[in-house]
């Protein structure tokens, strides 16, 4: 690791606020590389990194849960078409 890596990974690390293990939810991220997209993903939740580092990755993933996005739609919604 070059010295200019080295100081981004940690002004990268002191940006990122922290957060508590219990916001995290259960499930810890399972980072996978994409080369085709040249990123990191999570094979759970879908979150992305462009880092090329995989502990970079992890520092920007880890700030959120892994938890798969919902949307929910009301069910009596109706779309005004007019």
């Amino acid at each position: 690791m070059t010295r200019l890596e080295s100081e981004f990974s940690s002004h990268l690390a002191d940006a990122l606020p922290e957060v508590e293990s219990t916001q995290r939810g259960n499930m810890a991220h399972e980072l996978r590389w994409n080369p085709e997209l040249e990123e990191w993903f999570c094979a759970r939740c879908g979150r992305r990194s462009d880092h090329l580092r995989k502990e970079d990755a992890e520092i920007e993933i880890e700030v959120f849960p892994c938890e798969l996005y919902q949307h929910v739609i009301h069910p009596y919604r109706r779309e005004d078409k007019s």
